[in-house]
């Protein structure tokens, strides 16, 4: 059985939504879509949905330390912040 890149992206959609998790397709989040959540097609990250992970899973942490990844010089995701 031969598998492609295409067959294991649908396979593991098909996962996720059965375990509870929502799917939207890359049209609808991209920088022209109905529902952007990126500024460029480069950003590979979603910031928003990364910073409100961050602050529903930590919510005893103060703010500034649920802000550090996205430091403009500092930070694994400054680039894109």
């Amino acid at each position: 059985m031969k598998f492609d890149e295409g067959a294991v992206e649908r396979a593991m959609i098909v996962w996720l939504r059965e375990v509870g998790w929502a799917h939207l397709h890359g049209t609808e989040i991209a920088p022209d879509g109905s529902r952007p959540e990126r500024s460029t097609y480069a950003d590979t990250v979603l910031v928003g949905r990364l910073r409100e992970a961050i602050k529903r899973l930590n919510p005893l942490l103060p703010p500034r330390r649920t802000t550090w990844p996205f430091g403009r010089r500092s930070g694994p995701l400054a680039r894109q912040s």
